[in-house]
C-alpha cells in the first residue's frame, strides 16, 4: 500500500449545517485509497456563541463510481472540541456519511450528510463527566477540485 498526500487537485470544500456546529466548513483530502481525512470549524451562532473543531477520517465503499453521478457511504471516526459552560467538551464518534456527487468538468458538485454517535468528556477533568453525545450534519454541500 503506498500512502501519499493528495494534490490540490483533489480537495473537497463544504459548508454544512449540524449540531453541535449550526455553521460549519469542511475540508477534506484524501490520503490513499478509499481513505480520507477531513478538518472542520464550526460556530453555534447562537446566543452563547462559541467555536468548535473537528478532525476525522473516511473509508468510503463506493455504491456507485462510473458515470458522471456518484454515491458513496463512508465510515470514519470524528472527534470534535468547543467550550461550554467553562469547561471544554470533548466528543470522539464513529461516523457514518452519505455523499452524492456529479461531475462538472474540472471540479464536481457534493452533497452529503454525516451523523456520529459516541461518549463526550468535558476538560478539565476534575468535574469528570462521561455522557453520550452525537455529531450531526444532515447537509453538508461543497464542490471538490
Amino acid at each position: 500500500m503506498t500512502w501519499v498526500l493528495a494534490s490540490a487537485m483533489a480537495m473537497e470544500f463544504r459548508v454544512g449545517v449540524g449540531m453541535p456546529d449550526l455553521a460549519h466548513v469542511k475540508v477534506g483530502v484524501p490520503v490513499s485509497g478509499r481513505w480520507s481525512v477531513h478538518a472542520q470549524v464550526g460556530s453555534n451562532l447562537g446566543l452563547i456563541t462559541y467555536f468548535g473543531a473537528s478532525l476525522g477520517g473516511r473509508w468510503d465503499a463506493a455504491v456507485r463510481e462510473r458515470g458522471p453521478r456518484r454515491l458513496v457511504l463512508g465510515v470514519g471516526p470524528d472527534v470534535w472540541g468547543g467550550p461550554t459552560n467553562e469547561v471544554v467538551a470533548v466528543i470522539v464518534n464513529a461516523s457514518v456519511e452519505l455523499a452524492w456527487s456529479y461531475d462538472l468538468g474540472p471540479a464536481y458538485l457534493i452533497v452529503a450528510s454525516r451523523i456520529g454517535l459516541g461518549p463526550t468528556i468535558e476538560v478539565p477533568f476534575d468535574r469528570f463527566r462521561l455522557e453520550p453525545a452525537g455529531l450531526i450534519a444532515p447537509l453538508q454541500i461543497g464542490v471538490g477540485f
